[in-house]
């Protein structure tokens, strides 16, 4: 068996988790829209498109069978692994915090409320966060350094447009409220400053 095998099931298995769980919670809560923002669904597409770039890339740090598996080679795939399950756990954290509101696109419920405990006192988009990590733990299982860095430049591209287009209906839906909830909280990377050690 290779390294590379083990670490690649890992990643399969976190995805395959992460995207039952989503699809539960979507089934699990059917909520009717008021209000939506269609172009959110560009930002999803070149989300995909990442995520493409890096599962084709062809890597070579985990191909070594496990027995020839060096210290470098061993820190790459426990790395992989727990950034992979970090972000699985934060992402289904995140997606039930926000219950029925959860949606793949930018959209309003009726009876929509401003979610800001949970993973979103860390930052406002937490799946996102969660699923720039599983891009990261794939790319370090699948592909080399520069579709790493391309998959991350679109995936960026994509979230930056879905959050815009997020952002905006919260704007429109809960005014100041949103605004001050802006302020504090950043959109997608945490700040160190919030964190105590």
């Amino acid at each position: 068996m290779k390294l590379h095998d083990l670490t690649a099931a890992v990643i399969v298995l976190a995805w395959i988790l992460l995207i039952v769980f989503l699809g539960a919670v979507g089934r699990r809560f059917k909520a009717t829209p008021k209000a939506a923002r269609h172009v959110s669904r560009v930002g999803f597409v070149l989300q995909g498109l990442a995520y493409a770039l890096v599962f084709i890339g062809t890597g070579t740090r985990t191909s070594v069978p496990l027995g020839a598996a060096t210290p470098l080679d061993v820190t790459v795939t426990v790395i992989v692994v727990l950034l992979a399950f970090a972000s699985l756990a934060f992402g289904v954290w995140a997606a039930r915090a926000l219950g029925a509101q959860w949606s793949l696109t930018a959209r309003m419920i009726e009876g929509h409320e401003l979610v800001v405990s949970g993973p979103y006192r860390i930052v406002r988009h937490p799946i996102y966060l969660a699923m720039l990590g599983m891009l990261w733990a794939t790319a370090l299982a699948f592909s080399g350094p520069l579709m790493l860095v391309m998959g991350t430049a679109v995936y960026f591209v994509g979230t930056m447009v879905r959050i815009r287009s997020e952002d905006a209906l919260l704007r429109e839906t809960f005014g100041a409220e949103f605004e001050a909830y802006r302020e504090r909280v950043p959109a997608l990377l945490p700040r160190l400053s919030r964190f105590r050690f």
